[in-house]
């Protein structure tokens, strides 16, 4: 199975030698690929951040899904948990995760809760959002910042659903199983792809499995490919990399002396999301030798 608040970047470089590692960053686009985790081995550190601003909710992945859950506590303020995929998506994309036992309903505290497919870059946002909230009752609608308003408000008390998100050229489309909810105007520049359960003013007990999660874009901003470890033996040098990104292209290049300043490349391959195993056979007279990974 294949299974990114990050930054984007113009060259990146990974470079190690057997007791040292370097790392240069400069921000390549790389070609369409696509992502999907249906969260199996759980949600992997590779390829998701975990975040929230309250210690009472709960992230199990256990179970070849993510479940998020809070008991009644906490208090009337803003209070989410998210998973935030760790690689920004350009150009035109498609995303989308299902979701399933949502426990949203409002009971303490306003505006209310909600579970939501999150896009952001640059100031702004376009979330699909399932709620239940103060004067709607339970609804799905697109919140837009800026303006922070609601858009496409439907009555809905299905707990379980796919929440999906598209954008074609500067126009982003919210979509709630299948069904169109709005669609607006959206910068084009790289963006941040997360879901959340959140108690927005309430401390209300509040739950939901999130699984299924899937990405195409036009291409991903990798992040430094990170070389995580390395091995020599009589025959050669060994290179384990992870971090790599789907449809990139890497340069390993390797150097005799980093005083020097003269590099010669030695391989180049396309990547997967997956981790890679490399390795060459060196002249048993070479002594020492450093190597990078540059992405582009």
């Amino acid at each position: 199975m294949r299974n990114i608040e990050l930054m984007s970047f113009s060259r990146l470089w990974a470079i190690v030698l057997v007791l040292v590692s370097f790392m240069w960053i400069s921000c390549p686009e790389v070609t369409t690929a696509t992502f999907a985790d249906d969260f199996a081995d759980g949600a992997r550190d590779t390829y998701w951040t975990r975040w929230t601003n309250q210690p009472l909710y709960e992230i199990d992945d256990s179970q070849g899904e993510v479940r998020f859950s809070k008991p009644v506590g906490g208090s009337h303020s803003f209070q989410a948990v998210a998973l935030r995929f760790k690689w920004l998506a350009g150009g035109d994309f498609d995303v989308q995760v299902d979701f399933r036992e949502a426990s949203i309903t409002r009971v303490d505290g306003t505006p209310g809760n909600q579970v939501q497919l999150n896009v952001a870059c640059e100031g702004e946002a376009f979330i699909v959002v399932r709620s239940d909230e103060v004067g709607w009752g339970h609804n799905v609608h697109v919140w837009r910042d800026p303006p922070r308003l609601w858009y496409g408000a439907q009555a809905t008390s299905e707990t379980s659903g796919t929440l999906r998100i598209t954008r074609v050229g500067d126009t982003a489309t919210g979509y709630y199983n299948g069904g169109l909810v709005w669609s607006d105007s959206f910068p084009a520049n790289p963006v941040q792809l997360s879901f959340p359960l959140q108690n927005n003013g309430t401390k209300d007990a509040t739950s939901v499995v999130f699984d299924d999660f899937q990405v195409t874009a036009d291409y991903f901003v990798p992040q430094p490919v990170v070389i995580e470890s390395i091995s020599k033996s009589e025959d050669g040098i060994a290179l384990v990399l992870t971090n790599t990104t789907e449809g990139a292209t890497n340069v390993v290049e390797r150097s005799a002396d980093l005083a020097s300043g003269v590099w010669t490349d030695v391989d180049s391959f396309i990547s997967g999301w997956e981790p890679i195993n490399w390795s060459e056979l060196v002249d048993p007279t070479f002594r020492r030798a450093f190597y990078r990974v540059r992405t582009e």
